[in-house]
Order: structure tokens, then C-alpha cells, then sequence
């Protein structure tokens, strides 16, 4: 028996790695074409424009999240229930005419708000622009995730970097050849990119099959529902943990302030989202066969094999962004959002931590008590949105960085301590502290480079990195923690 879970261990370790791999070389490139549309922000927009869009576009993520978001957060782990059931058609065409149906609502409704609202025109034009754009962008996220539960790695990576690159060409387009320089083009670029991948898609991977009404069961619909209804307190909590700040801030400082803060905050979510994702998507599916078919005993393995990843990681990234972070916003980003590079990193940080926490959620929601991690998330939303009331009007708009992670702090501890009765979660202290160390190295590497000061910024932020990495990489080798002839061998084993 003992002999038999360690070979299973072995195996969920191996598809792991291969997977995870997969998904890494596409989350490489998402995150530099994600890095690069930031970058071309900076020199487009101004800070108050910036901020313009970032409320807009903040308002759509909660009424989009709010509204539908809960039948993409329900289809990971609900998918294996319909297979076994041999309902996966079924499952599927539900989900995509329910999408659709969905969406006409939420485009009248903007239409509604434009009527009705006493906006003005760029704000009229965002919220035309993104009530189109939810059609796209859950469609995607629903294939993206059938990719997902069908360990089309290579598909997901390919159709998250081409959404990024064509997003690239066609802003670009749209600003030198059509000469739209407003923040409009922001949106114009997503919705386009995102028309060309549906139709892409459909055809490629023949989902039209899925559009038939014979494939609408509404009793699995009620089921997703039922599921994910939870989530949507969860999505509106995230929001106001995640996002409120920025309509603090401009209660009482003005939008360019704003656009400072949303800049640096996105730029530091989109860089360790990405990594962060990149491990959850091939975790959670794995994750979830473990607890359906071998019990929660190996799905706590599974969990504690993918934190150590977690951790060779996302530990070294936060060194190594605190060691380039000024040198990275002088060299790349336009000097009028040079000043927020403080928000860059205490944002890559908070992120670290609440990455965290899709681990030890993972108790609840495998057992499908989705309401615990709402109050989680309501009570770190309350002690964000509390600590920005009382420090963003003295310490301006900088501080609600620290805010938001010190609430994701307390939201980790409480977490971790009560997910342990549910599911056992091991973390290897050894393992931990060799990283550090490494990490530590990383950084002193780093800092060491910046005070040469005899080279261009870009090239010395070049150096930086590479000498970071080795570093980090020999350090670990010294260390022993890592093994180069063992993950070979690995990746061979069938």
C-alpha cells in the first residue's frame, strides 16, 4: 500500500512538472507581452487618463465578475462530476448558451447605464466599448478552462499569448494609423483581439457543436449555479479587497494619483499573476482528482508538492523585484510614473501572499464550503478598506500598497491555521529556508551591480537579472535543493 502511494506521489509529481512546464513557457511569454502593453501605457497615456480608465475598467471587472463570474469559477470542479456521468456534452453546451443569453442582458444593461447615467463622453465610450467586450472575454475564459480540464496546455499557452500579441498590434494601430490616442483604444484593442480569438477558436476546435439548444440541460445550470452563487460574494469581497483602494484615492486626491497608484499595482499584478497562475493551472486540476478519487489525504500531498514549487519561485521574485524595481520603472516606463515604483513592489509582494491562500482555500472549496473563504475575503476587504479610510488622507496614495498587504497577511494566517483541520498541508521548513538563503544571494548580487553605476540604466537592469538568476541557481545547486540529473530523469520516466 505504502509502495503504491509513493509511486502514485511519483507520478503526480512527473505529470506535474511536465504540465507545469507547458504552462510556464506560456505564462514567459504572456508575461513579457503583458509587460510590454503596460510599458506602451506609460508613453500613451498620462497618469490622469490612466486613472480614468483604471475606474472604468474597475467598475466592469466587479458587475462582470458579479454577474457571470461564477460559471467559470464552477466548471474546474464540477467537470469531472459530468464526465463520469458521461454528460459532458451536455455540460458544456449549457455552459456556452447560458454565456450567451447572459451577455444580450449585460449589453442592454450598459446601454441602460449610458442612457441614464449623466457621464461624460470617454467614460459613455468605456462603458459601451467593455459591455461588448464581456461577450469575448468569458468565452475565452470558459475555453480556456475546457483547455484546461483536457490538459491542452500548448492550446491555453498559444491562446493566451496570441491574445496579448495581437492586443500589442492592434493598439498600436489604432493609435499610429487610426490616430485614436484617447484611452478608448485601450478598450477597442481587447475587444477586437478578443472577436478574432472567438471566431478563431470556434472554428479550430469546432465548439459550434456545443451551440445547440438539445445540449441545454437547466438542471446542471441550476447545479453551477447553486456552486458558484458563493463565489459571487467572493467576487464582490476580492473587488473591494483588491480594487476599492483606488476609489478611496480619489475621494481624496485627483485622478492622476489614481492612474499612479492603478499603474504600478497593475504592472506588479499582471508580472506575479502570471507566475502565481501558471502553477494553479495545472494544480487545481490535479488537485481535484486527488480529492475525488484518493481522498483528501492524497490531495494534501498534491497541495504541499505544488507550494514547494510555489516557492522556488515566487520567493526569488520578490528579491529580485525589490533589488530592480527603480532601475526597472527608470529605464522602461515614461518618466511621469517613475514615482510609483515603491507601489511595484510592495504590490508583488501583497500578490505573493495572496497566491498563498488559493492553497489553503482549497480545504473549503473542495468541500464545496465556498461561504468560509467569503468570510475570509469579507474580513481582510473590511481591514483594507478601514485602513485606506484612515491612512490614504495623511500618507497619500503610496500607503494603500501596505494596506492591502497587510491584509492579505492576516487573511493568510487566519487561513492556514484553520485549513489544517480540513486538509493536511506540509511545508518543508529545510526547503524553505535554503530558498531564502539562495534568495538572499539574489539579492545581494543584485545590489551589488547597482552600486557600480558605471553602465546605462537598461543594460545595468540586464545585468541584474541574469547575474540574479544564476545566483539564485547556483545557490540552490550548492544547497542541494535542487538536482539537475534527478528532473531529467524525471521528465524520461513514464
Amino acid at each position: 500500500m505504502t509502495q503504491n502511494m509513493n509511486d502514485m506521489q511519483k507520478k503526480y509529481v512527473k505529470n506535474s512538472l511536465v504540465e507545469t512546464i507547458g504552462y510556464f513557457l506560456g505564462t514567459i511569454s504572456v508575461s513579457i507581452l503583458g509587460f510590454i502593453i503596460s510599458l506602451l501605457y506609460s508613453y500613451f497615456y498620462s497618469p490622469a487618463d490612466y486613472g480614468v480608465y483604471s475606474l472604468v475598467f474597475s467598475a466592469y471587472s466587479l458587475l462582470s465578475a458579479v454577474y457571470g463570474g461564477w460559471i467559470a469559477l464552477s466548471l474546474v470542479r464540477n467537470i469531472e462530476k459530468y464526465r463520469y456521468l458521461n454528460q459532458e456534452n451536455d455540460f458544456w453546451g449549457t455552459v456556452y448558451i447560458s454565456h450567451f443569453f447572459m451577455s444580450l442582458i449585460f449589453w442592454a444593461a450598459g446601454l441602460l447605464i449610458i442612457k441614464i447615467a449623466n457621464l461624460e463622453p470617454i467614460y459613455n465610450q468605456l462603458v459601451f466599448v467593455l459591455s461588448l467586450v464581456y461577450f469575448f472575454e468569458y468565452f475565452l475564459s470558459i475555453t480556456n478552462t475546457r483547455f484546461r480540464t483536457l490538459g491542452m496546455s500548448k492550446a491555453y499557452s498559444l491562446n493566451t499569448t496570441l491574445n496579448n500579441l495581437f492586443k500589442i498590434i492592434l493598439l498600436l494601430l489604432l493609435y499610429y494609423m487610426f490616430n485614436i490616442k484617447s484611452i478608448i483604444g485601450i478598450g477597442l484593442s481587447v475587444l477586437l483581439t478578443e472577436i478574432l480569438q472567438v471566431c478563431f477558436l470556434t472554428c479550430k476546435h469546432k465548439l459550434y457543436v456545443y451551440f445547440k439548444i438539445k445540449f441545454y440541460n437547466k438542471h446542471i445550470l441550476k447545479y453551477l449555479f447553486i456552486y458558484g452563487f458563493p463565489l459571487m460574494g467572493i467576487s464582490i469581497t476580492t473587488w473591494i479587497l483588491n480594487v476599492s483602494d483606488r476609489y478611496i484615492i480619489r475621494l481624496f486626491w485627483p485622478e492622476s494619483q489614481v492612474g499612479l497608484y492603478s499603474y504600478a499595482y497593475s504592472l506588479g499584478n499582471a508580472l506575479f499573476s502570471l507566475l502565481i497562475q501558471f502553477i494553479m493551472l495545472g494544480a487545481y486540476p490535479r488537485i481535484v482528482k486527488a480529492w475525488e478519487y484518493h481522498g483528501k489525504e492524497q490531495a494534501g500531498q498534491v497541495i504541499s508538492q505544488y507550494l514547494k514549487l510555489y516557492f522556488y519561485i515566487l520567493i526569488p521574485a520578490c528579491f529580485g523585484v525589490t533589488g530592480v524595481a527603480k532601475n526597472m520603472f527608470i529605464a522602461l516606463t515614461n518618466e511621469r510614473y517613475h514615482e510609483s515604483f515603491p507601489v511595484f513592489i510592495v504590490t508583488c509582494l501583497s500578490i505573493t501572499v495572496l497566491g498563498l491562500t488559493q492553497y489553503t482555500n482549497k480545504a473549503w472549496e473542495l468541500n464545496g464550503n465556498t461561504k468560509v473563504v467569503l468570510m475570509f475575503n469579507l474580513m481582510a476587504a473590511g481591514i483594507n478598506v478601514l485602513l485606506n479610510f484612515l491612512l490614504v488622507p495623511v500618507f497619500g496614495y503610496q500607503i494603500a500598497a501596505w494596506t492591502t498587504l497587510t491584509a492579505y497577511l492576516v487573511y493568510l494566517i487566519i487561513a492556514f491555521i484553520l485549513s489544517k483541520k480540513y486538509v493536511d498541508i506540509n511545508i518543508d521548513i529545510r526547503s524553505l529556508i535554503k530558498v531564502f538563503l539562495s534568495s538572499g544571494a539574489l539579492f545581494c548580487a543584485v545590489a551589488l551591480i547597482d552600486k557600480i553605476n558605471a553602465i546605462s540604466t537598461r543594460l545595468e537592469l540586464v545585468f541584474q537579472i541574469v547575474a540574479g538568476i544564476l545566483v539564485y541557481a547556483i545557490f540552490m545547486l550548492v544547497l542541494k535543493e535542487i538536482n539537475i540529473i534527478q528532473i531529467k530523469e524525471m521528465l524520461r520516466k513514464e
